[in-house]
């Protein structure tokens, strides 16, 4: 039996919602993602998070916006071009809503795609959670910090436009203020507003999402347990980074 998770759900409440609740009644999943591979944060995950549900009995298949390069796609894994513009094609979300309607999965769980109209015509048939792994509230680049290393801990409001242009927060050459970039990001937040569930993936961005007035939010740590206690380190600190040598990681800050 397919779970009811919709607003009218009792496992759930205005704030939180608890996933590991009514998991044992979500069977099918479709997970719903640009692209899966084996490079990048976000493709790791997913393609992780399909294999491990899988290994654990759940029927699984993964939607992606496009085929990563010559890599072949499994049999559980279908290409539907286009779901992952901030504007889908309406023969993309036609197509979507066929397979849905072909697979009839229990859930769907979105990673780092943004129509906020493509979910909610989605969540019309079977309910949606959004796993949310960058800032959503922060429309001038992402990377939500003011130079040199000042996080920024403000909501997404129109005094977001002023930072951006005079204190260039976007971290450009030349400052730049949106307006398109702002109202897709006001609709994405209302997107997090109304979906059935809201996956976070540390402390720190289940407290930026408070701020933005995300309701329903669950915290899921990432695979790897951090270390109870580190010994005491002699001399000079060295630091490993592991990832992507770009902007966002904020090599240059640390």
């Amino acid at each position: 039996m397919p779970v009811e998770l919709s607003r009218h759900s009792s496992v759930q409440s205005e704030d939180t919602f608890e996933p590991s609740i009514w998991m044992t009644s979500v069977r099918s999943i479709l997970l719903l993602t640009t692209e899966i591979r084996r490079v990048g944060g976000v493709e790791s995950h997913v393609a992780g998070l399909a294999s491990g549900l899988r290994a654990q009995g759940y029927d699984v298949t993964t939607v992606v916006a496009r085929r990563s390069g010559d890599a072949a796609l499994d049999e559980h894994t279908t290409v539907v071009e286009g779901i992952g513009d901030y504007a889908v094609p309406a023969r993309s979300l036609a197509t979507l809503e066929a397979l849905v309607a072909t697979i009839r999965p229990d859930v769907l769980h979105a990673h780092s795609v943004f129509d906020a109209g493509m979910l909610a015509s989605i969540r019309r048939i079977i309910p949606v959670l959004r796993s949310v792994h960058n800032y959503q509230g922060c429309f001038s680049s992402g990377l939500k910090y003011f130079s040199p290393a000042h996080d920024c801990r403000r909501a997404q409001g129109p005094l977001c436009v002023a930072h951006a242009l005079f204190r260039n927060c976007g971290h450009r050459k030349v400052p730049n203020a949106s307006l398109r970039r702002y109202r897709l990001t006001l609709g994405s937040l209302q997107s997090l507003r109304e979906v059935d569930g809201v996956v976070a993936y540390s402390q720190y961005m289940v407290e930026d999402l408070k701020k933005n007035r995300i309701p329903k939010l669950s915290y899921a740590p990432l695979f790897v347990p951090p270390a109870a206690a580190l010994p005491p380190y002699q001399g000079v600190p060295r630091i490993l980074f592991v990832g992507r040598l770009v902007p966002a990681k904020g090599l240059e800050t640390l």
